[in-house]
């Protein structure tokens, strides 16, 4: 029952198949940060219930901080005490405890199932109208990428313009934005319940709160890393005076080279320095700055509203259980998924002339 060339076929498919594999794993690293991106994945079961828990019922949380590992958990986003030369200034796994660790700090975990659990149920919903087909998964998953990707681009580039510092991590803004989907999904199973329980009503109620929700967890879990972050000062705050980074200032080169002496990160201290500068540079700039960090985070926080609003099923919901959309006559919403029949329709006005003429 052995078979030479059977075993020499076999032994050539595991050879190839290792190689593979060990070609995948190098050019993997090379490209892709494993150890910083198992640390978004770091959870147990408790902290996704619990998370789950903050995400739907943000109300009652009052300490939105996260923990660092050098510092207290009072210390404002990003900052902490002095770190020593090999460690790292700005916020990542090396400042930050883990989810399983710390309740507020970001996932990928979570998003991740919100927006595979999103695709399942719409096409779940749209196969209880009979319009399933399986091009819908594809745009429905496409759609929600891009709504998610650009509100990822909205933090990103409103730092960069803003000069936050430290900048949001893209993982981090890919948290806070994957968190809108529990929110989705939540509204895609009462957009399906209400109708058959005849209270047609409560899904505008869902509706209405997981948006509000979503809203206030965005506000608290970003106004850390916007808001209370330093602002880079300009050139002018920074120069040589009297609180400058200059060979003049308080915090020149001279206390630069006493901190790498005594084995701290200059990278610590000059964040340290831009938050004097920055104290240095006036009270109406940072006044300033303030502002427009709100305004972007609330142009965040806005736009997430718009996405949560453009992925929920309006047209799914049945114009007899909860009545005229925003958008159209009997139907759910501005999604138009539902064909309403009126008679502007060719088809039904033909019907109604046969029937007058048959009741003639």
């Amino acid at each position: 029952m052995h078979d030479p060339t059977g075993q020499m076929g076999m032994n050539m498919g595991a050879k190839a198949a290792s190689a593979g594999q060990e070609y995948l794993n190098q050019n993997l690293n090379r490209y892709v940060n494993v150890p910083h991106l198992k640390f978004y994945f770091n959870v147990d079961n408790s902290y996704v219930l619990s998370k789950l828990r903050l995400v739907l019922f943000p109300f009652r949380q009052t300490h939105w901080t996260r923990i660092t590992m050098r510092s207290n958990p009072s210390a404002p986003y990003g900052t902490g005490t002095p770190a020593p030369m090999h460690g790292a200034a700005t916020p990542g796994p090396a400042d930050y405890r883990p989810p399983r660790e710390d309740l507020l700090s970001p996932d990928l975990y979570i998003p991740t199932m919100a927006f595979v659990t999103y695709i399942l149920l719409s096409g779940l919903e749209m196969g209880t109208r009979g319009q399933f087909h399986p091009s819908a998964l594809g745009l429905a998953a496409s759609t929600a990428m891009f709504l998610a990707g650009f509100l990822v681009v909205l933090m990103k580039l409103g730092g960069y313009l803003l000069s936050v510092y430290p900048a949001v991590p893209v993982l981090d803004a890919a948290a806070y934005a994957g968190y809108m989907f529990v929110g989705v999904d939540m509204c895609i199973v009462a957009a399906m319940l209400a109708p058959a329980v005849g209270l047609g009503v409560a899904y505008w109620a869902v509706l209405g709160y997981a948006v509000v929700a979503a809203s206030w967890f965005a506000m608290r879990a970003l106004k850390p890393a916007i808001i209370t972050a330093a602002m880079a000062p300009s050139a002018s705050a920074v120069g040589s005076g009297p609180g400058g980074m200059g060979p003049g200032g308080l915090h020149g080169g001279n206390a630069m080279a006493a901190a790498a002496a005594a084995g701290y990160d200059p990278a610590y201290l000059q964040q340290q320095q831009y938050m004097a500068a920055a104290g240095a540079g006036g009270i109406a700039s940072a006044s300033a700055g303030r502002k427009r960090k709100l305004n972007l985070l609330l142009a965040v926080v806005a736009f997430q509203a718009f996405a949560m609003a453009c992925l929920v099923p309006w047209s799914g919901v049945r114009a007899a259980a909860i009545g005229t959309g925003p958008l159209g006559a009997g139907n759910g919403g501005f999604g138009a998924a539902v064909p309403i029949a009126s008679a502007a329709d060719p088809a039904v006005a033909a019907a109604e002339a046969i029937n007058k003429r048959g009741t003639w």
